[in-house]
């Protein structure tokens, strides 16, 4: 049975406000104030309103429950566990807000969080539908915005402080109206081929051209285009498992938008080279004139945010969330669903493409942009072109690493007394701290934990269990090895290893790698140099006949960074004389010694050499910082 305070929090606010804005429920704070909103979120709410200009007097403010619940739980007042089924309050409760929202009548209602999507739209995944526009389930004809609650923030800074803003934006704009405006669209799904080939020459002359592929392993099931955001074709491949046209058909077709994926037209796409890739492996089309990767661009101008195209969309246009009528549903989605999802990605990326230049160039940030879109032929060329891999010296490796963690598991386990999974936390906190009875190690979490950290913590400080914990850690660093890199799995087309990059990999513009996009592969950017006692894994490895493979690293180059970046002038002298290795510079300023006296040491005391070197090393960074 669901409990709530006994003091009741009503909403606050002008009773003719344009905006009504509606959480979940009062907490301590304002129970003891009596007015919503008044608490850690609350403050961060008027923070963020006042940060885009809208301002908290001219709203409505307001919860589902106008009571606190015991423990500030909410899920009580539900019958199931998906939070989907009301009790008798809950709805008492709702059916008050729906009389509170028709007494205002606001241009725009909106909800912040789960509960209040969940009782203003029927809608339950926050993250899916925040940034989306909706009519209400509750209000008759009530147009409402989704958005997180300010709580969010509280607990992740980032990406939520950014985001909950630019939602505050859309609802100032939004409020000037009352009706819910939806972006016309038209699409072609189900062309025949005389359509087909008409609109693919009409777009040979576009300005602009978004195009999308949706794929099943090793092909391509259909492809949209859209010329302009309000219209886009998607010329299909497959119906069902058949093929959609004849060969002589499909033939022409391919000709058809080979033709448009060259022509002058500014080509706009989200994730391009995923698309590139398919189109260029399997029908050797090379597209021509890419302007803008949303996902890039977007990238370029907020890092530390999503980059999916549904995340996208919900910033910079009015579609509503709609990935997932794309996804298939008991293993089946219909062939026109399927298409016209198509359609709408191509559409909506465009619509995005153009906002996003906009921006890029009001930011200053073009430029930039076209510096990083310099990688993407480079790396969709090594993508495309994979590495030679000895699977027979694979074979072998796994086998015999295969052996010696059998080997060292029978042993630990004969020692223990019983089968050890040392994968398993809860088996290995066990064996640490009840069976060995050692000292307990906690995480982040403040939770007992087994991790590395806390394995070479307790060998170094307790010898007479250093042989037990060290065939732990062996074994640990052998079943990495094996199971992250020796067993990667090879194209299955040609048996060479692949992997994906991603120019927008990471906030810092680092370029990451992970699978092949068309199955096997590995992240080619983190093969591990030394990691076990022959440094196997890079051998594994090898140049196509008549080929060689070097490596290049610049030198400190990290370091070199920081000086440029803090102006560090003795720094930058020194990098630029090539006379003196800066590290050891910095370590002699830091122990206070001449850079001389300290080389010197090099060759009399090799080992404190290497170790107020590496000192100076890894605080040079933070000196500068």
């Amino acid at each position: 049975m669901a409990t709530l305070g006994a003091r009741k929090v009503p909403g606050t606010g002008p009773l003719d406000a344009n905006i009504v804005i509606v959480g979940e429920a009062p907490g301590e704070t304002e129970v003891i104030q009596g007015e919503p909103f008044v608490g850690v979120a609350g403050k961060i709410l008027s923070s963020m309103m006042n940060e885009v200009g809208l301002l908290r007097n001219d709203c409505y403010l307001t919860n589902v429950v106008k009571y606190k619940p015991a423990g500030n739980k909410i899920n009580p007042l539900f019958r199931d566990n998906r939070m989907t089924v009301p009790t008798d309050k809950m709805k008492e409760c709702v059916a008050e807000l729906k009389v509170e929202i028709e007494a205002i009548k606001p241009n725009l209602v909106i909800a912040l969080g789960r509960t209040a999507m969940w009782a203003l739209t029927g809608r339950t995944q926050t993250m899916k539908h925040r940034g989306s526009l909706y009519v209400s389930t509750l209000v008759k004809d009530q147009k409402v915005l989704v958005t997180m609650h300010p709580a969010a923030v509280a607990r992740s800074w980032v990406p939520w402080r950014q985001i909950i803003p630019a939602d505050f934006i859309k609802a100032i704009e939004e409020s000037k109206f009352p009706e819910l405006y939806r972006p016309p669209r038209e699409y072609v799904i189900k062309p025949d081929f005389d359509q087909a080939i008409y609109h693919l020459k009409a777009l040979e002359n576009a300005d602009y051209l978004s195009f999308d592929i949706e794929t099943r392993p090793h092909k391509i099931v259909c492809i949209a285009f859209a010329g302009s955001p309000d219209f886009a074709i998607c010329i299909p491949f497959t119906r069902g498992f058949q093929n959609y046209w004849s060969l002589e058909q499909e033939l022409e077709i391919w000709k058809a938008i080979n033709k448009v994926l060259i022509s002058p037209a500014k080509k706009v796409g989200q994730n391009v080279q995923y698309d590139e890739l398919y189109l260029a492996r399997f029908h050797g089309v090379l597209v021509q004139n890419v302007w803008i990767d949303t996902m890039i661009a977007h990238h370029e101008l907020y890092p530390e945010t999503p980059k999916g195209l549904d995340f996208l969309a919900s910033l910079w246009t009015k579609e509503p969330y709609w990935k997932d009528e794309g996804k298939s549903h008991n293993g089946k989605i219909k062939d026109a669903d399927l298409w016209t999802y198509n359609c709408k990605d191509a559409a909506v990326t465009l619509e995005i493409a153009h906002e996003l230049y906009e921006e890029m160039m009001e930011e200053g940030r073009w430029e930039q942009y076209l510096a990083t879109m310099k990688f993407r032929y480079p790396l969709m060329t090594m993508s495309l072109q994979g590495v030679n891999f000895d699977k027979k010296m694979q074979t072998t490796l796994i086998h015999s690493y295969q052996e010696k963690i059998d080997k060292l598991q029978r042993g630990l386990d004969s020692a223990v007394g019983e089968p050890v999974n040392i994968s398993s936390n809860k088996q290995m906190v066990k064996l640490l701290y009840i069976t060995l009875n050692l000292p307990v190690q906690t995480g982040k979490t403040n939770k007992p934990t087994a991790d590395m950290n806390a394995l070479l913590s307790l060998r170094r400080r307790y010898k007479k269990y250093k042989p037990i914990l060290d065939v732990i850690i062996t074994l640990r660093k052998l079943r990495k090895l094996t199971e992250g890199f020796l067993q990667v799995e090879t194209d299955p087309l040609d048996s060479r290893i692949r992997c994906s990059y991603n120019v927008a990999g990471t906030e810092t513009w680092r370029i990451s790698s992970s699978g092949s996009i068309f199955g096997g592969g590995t992240n080619l950017q983190n093969q591990p140099k030394g990691a076990d006692e022959d440094g196997v894994v890079r051998k594994l490895f090898i140049p196509d006949p008549g080929y060689l493979m070097g490596a290049t690293d610049l030198s400190q180059a990290e370091a070199r960074v920081v000086a440029l970046l803090s102006d560090d002038e003795l720094a930058l002298h020194e990098f630029e004389s090539g006379q003196i290795d800066v590290h050891t510079a910095f370590a002699a300023r830091l122990f206070s010694m001449e850079y001389e006296d300290l080389l010197k040491l090099k060759e009399s005391n090799p080992k404190e050499y290497k170790h107020k070197r590496n000192l100076g090393k890894m605080e040079i960074g933070r000196a500068h910082v």
